[in-house]
């Protein structure tokens, strides 16, 4: 008997094991780790299609990619300041194939015009700090859990399981038949008027006609030919000057059959008939045309439209998302 009591109080002395990973659900604080002294709280995750701004950074998916935007909190529940950072905790999304993806570098703070969290921000007992990240998905398919994993891999690590549990994608960017609201469309069907988000700039076009009159690099237009003007507004959504030029913008023509015409157009400022090539502004806005000659017996029926932007350690451009407009109702 002695033995058994023994027994039971060495037991007892015994430090309790913690579970691995502990399921998590939405809005409930969890301790990431057993020596952290904060306590992790997920708000919300969202499917996107649009550029994200991250500490002074632009984030913007290509057409094959989308980003799925996640919000949390950081509370800091010990009785003395302490030091919170990018890496105190990891997070790993996870498809259906068991594909794992990895974050952006960058922690947004919430309300903080895209500012970054710092490598050491101080958190004072009791407060929390309001943040978000990204983690650049394809555009096709949904993600199943995200685990958030303690920063020296002790336990718990939180497990959320976001199936049916992230805001899907929205009109235009969303593709209809994808129920799960999850796939993002790499060509959108658009039109004249409505503005759209493309990489570094958001594009509105005014308008599509046909003319007979010299523009741009045509100095005449051949007898069996047209040039299509595609009248544009542009807003330069980036952080700093952004240059345009004929090489920003990718624009592609199918005719009957589905043929298609290689553009050899330009760009040109709607007061000029001179090639374009000028820096707009952060924030700064102006209207140019694309146009490209066409054959006046086979008229394009669709007109696509991308956007040939820049991005942090990417040696070459990267295509946006794609405008179609349909032609076939032009004079």
């Amino acid at each position: 008997m002695r033995w058994l009591l023994l027994i039971i109080l060495l037991l007892c002395a015994l430090p309790l094991q913690a579970a691995s990973t502990i399921n998590g659900i939405y809005g409930k604080p969890y301790r990431p780790g057993v020596s952290q002294p904060i306590r992790f709280t997920l708000q919300r995750a969202t499917y996107m299609a649009t550029r994200l701004v991250a500490g002074g950074r632009i984030f913007a998916p290509t057409a094959e990619q989308k980003l799925l935007l996640l919000h949390f909190s950081v509370h800091n529940a010990a009785s003395y300041p302490v030091q919170i950072y990018q890496g105190i905790v990891r997070f790993r999304a996870v498809d259906g194939d068991g594909n794992t993806y990895k974050p952006i570098d960058v922690w947004g703070i919430s309300n903080g015009a895209g500012a970054a969290l710092g490598l050491n921000h101080t958190l004072n007992p009791g407060k929390s700090a309001h943040l978000y990240t990204a983690i650049f998905l394809p555009a096709a398919g949904a993600i199943e859990h995200l685990t958030i994993l303690p920063e020296f891999d002790e336990p718990p690590a939180i497990r959320y399981d976001l199936r049916g549990n992230i805001k899907g994608l929205a009109a235009p960017y969303v593709d209809p038949d994808d129920d799960t609201n999850s796939t993002a469309l790499a060509t959108m069907p658009a039109t004249v008027g409505a503005t759209y988000s493309l990489g570094w700039l958001d594009v509105k076009v005014l308008g599509i006609s046909y003319t007979s009159t010299p523009l741009g690099i045509y100095e005449e237009v051949w007898e069996d030919m047209r040039i299509l003007v595609v009248r544009l507004w542009i807003k330069n959504a980036s952080l700093g000057a952004h240059q345009i030029f004929r090489e920003k913008f990718r624009l592609s023509l199918l005719t009957e059959g589905d043929y298609p015409i290689a553009w050899q157009g330009g760009v040109t400022r709607t007061n000029s008939t001179e090639e374009a090539n000028f820096d707009l502004k952060k924030g700064g806005d102006a209207q140019v045309l694309l146009y490209a000659m066409v054959p006046a017996d086979r008229l394009p029926h669709t007109l696509t439209l991308c956007e040939l932007y820049p991005m942090e350690g990417v040696g070459n451009a990267l295509a946006s998302r794609a405008l179609s407009l349909d032609l076939r109702e032009l004079p």
